[in-house]
């Protein structure tokens, strides 16, 4: 996940060092801590359901100057003025949202015209899901005995998230309620739809260059050449809608 933090920070870097920028749904603050530490003005906010982060006390311990600048996000409204952002970002949010409409709109709100949106996140076309570390389990029909016999025999097997004590059927159990209850694989038209809503136009798919600074972060950097080219970013693009997320900007309107 690091390496996401990594990618939008040096990706706001790049377009003005010094604008304002916010993580949408920035949980414990890790890329609003890198941004900071990068000498960005970034913030962040999410809609911590108690009132509060739960990562708050440790922040205003250890890391003063990310936790005064995190916001909760209420009635699904930033905190925010409008046109007040250069760049937003969400990594890893869009799944656990239901209807996307919402966080959109209030993004697209919040952004200086010119302003850029940067969103990774899982659709229905990935075959991983992360949260279990498993490939398929969210393909399967949602509570179903296929999903669960499933999810048991991958645990059974040592695959997927650890887990500490349980049983192998409880583990399925519990995963599977939590795919259930918080984890939304949208469509790639609904997708589309929802940012033509706000944006007034399709989101501009970048998996390609995810994938390529990935490859230059990794050791297998030396092979970089070989996807520079059509054929080479279009199988980049479809390893990382299959194996990791989405990568989507937009911008508003200037």
């Amino acid at each position: 996940m690091s390496v996401n933090y990594d990618y939008i920070v040096d990706s706001f870097s790049r377009l003005d060092k010094g604008g304002t920028f916010l993580d949408f749904g920035c949980g414990a603050g890790k890329v609003v801590e890198k941004g900071v530490r990068a000498g960005l003005d970034f913030w962040g906010a999410d809609a911590y359901p108690e009132g509060r982060s739960p990562y708050h006390d440790v922040m205003l311990s250890e890391r003063p100057e990310v936790a005064d600048r995190i916001r909760r996000i209420e009635n699904e409204t930033l905190p925010f003025p409008d046109n007040h952002f250069t760049a937003v970002s969400t990594n890893m949010v869009f799944e656990h949202i239901s209807d996307l409409a919402r966080p959109l709109s209030e993004i697209h709100r919040v952004l200086k015209p010119g302003g850029l949106f940067l969103a990774l996140f899982p659709t229905s076309e990935c075959w991983w899901e992360g949260h279990v570390r498993l490939y398929f389990p969210h393909m399967m029909a949602p509570g179903s005995d296929a999903q669960f016999q499933y999810l048991r025999i991958m645990n059974r097997l040592g695959l997927g998230k650890k887990s500490e004590g349980e049983s192998p059927e409880a583990w399925a159990r519990n995963f599977q309620n939590y795919l259930r209850s918080y984890c939304f694989y949208h469509e790639p038209g609904k997708v589309g739809a929802w940012w033509r809503a706000s944006f007034g136009k399709e989101p501009e798919s970048i998996e390609s260059d995810f994938m390529a600074y990935r490859l230059q972060k990794s050791r297998l950097k030396n092979i970089l050449p070989v996807f520079d080219n059509a054929p080479g970013k279009r199988l980049l693009k479809e390893v990382c809608r299959r194996r990791a997320c989405r990568v989507l900007t937009a911008r508003k309107a200037a």
